[in-house]
């Protein structure tokens, strides 16, 4: 039997080995800690080229840690951003990155809470094919171990930091959209989940960089996802597709139903910019409060019409005829005008307000809500009526006039709902089974910044988190802006839906009560609250904004 080198052996599990785009670290049963820096490497080479570098390993143990390193290639698995290692002789012919790398360390034994720099060079052949190669750096607590006669590799804790090269040549830089939908085309609430796959048709990784603009059936913008805006691991290799997906979840309005469009707009290239576009389409349309409204109006008019044929069946009987009792129609003149004169103008015109005031001196016996409401629809009631006894021209006049007056006002409450420039949102990024929450407010934040080239910043002051609870869309990244220029330091802010508060209030502990007060003087004299339990949030002190900062958002 032919029995495996270690090597062998680490290069046969790196093969079943699969890690993300992002560094990896494995906890160990052992509770050993390991981290490697940079995660990344990109560069850019020539045939012939020589370079040197090195790799930082940090022990944060209370005990000397021995460590194992390795370089492997790299290849995508799959559409969800992992990878898989393999071994440096995987193509046989000296053509992977791999092989042209070497390490000047493969064991090293780091002390306590200590780091160690691995030095390696690069050693690019005269033979390099143009484009993208790709490999990984390696670190494990453990080699493989033989046990009883076989060999095995024990439990241990492996970190990577990937190396993306360039070589320069005949470079081509090609992506598409291969798919951009909404998961779900009709939703009940403002809530949508994107699929983006995104194809690498060129010879070099691209990492596409963009957003995906919503708009409401008005051409209001209802929220922007940024891709890959902050994120140097969102690299598309050659030859794959890689899927994203992104969730919206936009502020609840009944007057922003309708159809919604998605635009996703990428941007990639190094030697060429290029720009990538597609469009989607989905409904919002809540069919509850819809159905509630729909019922509600029908209710209405079915409780206007039931008071009509009241007083109609009040107005027979004063005139001594049943309303039960189908009465024959006489097509002579004098009969039908006998008839009209006699049974409908002149109880009309002695006893027309008798019910009308009978019932409202009842109902104003008390205050009751139901029984205001009934006064108010028996008045309009009495008001149809005497709009019904006018003439056929003035009577489609008034009707046309009254329905015209009713739809602009729904049609204005809607429309100006919809045509509100800006709402809250919140955009929820699904790597690898691990969603992160971002806000609107701190989408504004992170873009107002980063366009404005950074602040300086006083490291020595406490932190805050800026939380927007006044239902006033974007007015977060306003307040955390204008701290940030008067000298604080944000390092949080976030949006919570549904909720709006009329006072602004912070919350700090008791050692940052100088930094208090002075950001209450700030902000209108906040209200202060002192707390003791900081674990709501990574920062010192917490600004919940309240509805009375919303003239902020305007200056």
């Amino acid at each position: 039997m032919i029995s495996l080198s270690q090597n062998q052996l680490i290069h046969k599990v790196l093969l079943l080995l699969t890690v993300s785009f992002f560094p990896l670290v494995l906890n160990a049963q052992d509770g050993q800690g390991l981290s490697i820096s940079p995660a990344l490497f990109e560069m850019a080479a020539t045939r012939d080229q020589a370079w040197q570098s090195s790799l930082r390993v940090v022990n944060p143990n209370p005990f000397p840690l021995t460590v194992y390193a390795d370089v492997v290639n790299f290849a995508p698995r799959g559409e969800g951003g992992d990878g898989m290692f393999l071994p440096p002789e995987s193509s046989g012919d000296g053509s992977t990155l791999a092989e042209w790398i070497t390490l000047g360390e493969t064991t090293v034994t780091i002390p306590a809470e200590r780091t160690f720099d691995i030095p390696f060079s690069l050693n690019v052949p005269s033979d390099a094919a143009p484009g993208g190669h790709f490999a990984a750096f390696t670190v494990s607590t453990r080699p493989p171990e033989s046990v009883a006669g076989a060999t095995a590799l024990r439990t241990a804790q492996v970190v990577s930091s990937l190396f993306f090269v360039r070589v320069a040549g005949e470079v081509r830089e090609e992506a598409a959209v291969r798919e951009f939908r909404s998961e779900q085309r009709f939703l009940t609430r403002p809530e949508v989940t994107f699929s983006l796959r995104v194809e690498n048709l060129g010879n070099v990784h691209v990492r596409p960089q963009g957003d995906i603009t919503i708009t409401n059936m008005w051409g209001q913008e209802r929220g922007v996802v940024p891709i890959n805006r902050y994120s140097h691991f969102g690299n598309v290799l050659p030859d794959s597709i890689r899927k994203f997906s992104f969730s919206w979840r936009g502020e609840w309005s009944l007057s922003d139903i309708g159809r919604y469009k998605a635009i996703v707009t990428l941007a990639y290239g190094e030697s060429e910019r290029r720009f990538i576009t597609s469009t989607t389409y989905f409904w919002v349309v809540p069919v509850v409060p819809v159905t509630v409204a729909l019922a509600v109006i029908i209710g209405l008019v079915a409780i206007l019409v039931f008071l009509i044929r009241l007083y109609v069946r009040h107005l027979l009987a004063a005139a001594g005829v049943s309303s039960r009792v189908r009465q024959p129609y006489v097509r002579t003149a004098s009969v039908a005008a006998t008839t009209r004169r006699d049974l409908v103008l002149e109880p009309a015109v002695t006893d027309v307000t008798s019910p009308a005031s009978t019932l409202s001196a009842v109902l104003r016996t008390s205050r009751n809500f139901v029984q205001e409401t009934l006064m108010w629809l028996w008045r309009l009631s009495c008001s149809t009526w005497f709009l019904l006894r006018t003439s056929p021209k003035r009577r489609r006049l008034y009707v046309l006039l009254g329905t015209a007056g009713v739809l602009s006002l729904i049609s204005g409450f809607f429309v100006k709902g919809a045509l509100t420039p800006q709402r809250s949102y919140e955009v929820v990024y699904d790597t690898n089974h691990n969603e992160r929450v971002v806000s609107s407010d701190a989408i504004i934040f992170e873009t107002e910044r980063t366009t404005a080239g950074g602040l300086p910043r006083d490291l020595t002051t406490p932190t805050l988190a800026v939380v927007n609870r006044s239902g006033v869309a974007g007015l977060g990244a306003t307040v955390a802006l204008m701290l940030e220029v008067q000298g604080y330091v944000v390092s949080e802010v976030r949006t919570e839906l549904g909720t709006e508060n009329g006072r602004t209030v912070i919350v700090y502990s008791e050692e940052d009560t100088e930094t208090a007060l002075s950001l209450s003087a700030e902000l209108k004299n906040a209200l202060l609250s002192s707390t003791t339990n900081t674990a709501t949030s990574s920062a010192a002190i917490t600004v919940y904004l309240g509805s009375d900062m919303a003239d902020l958002a305007t200056e």
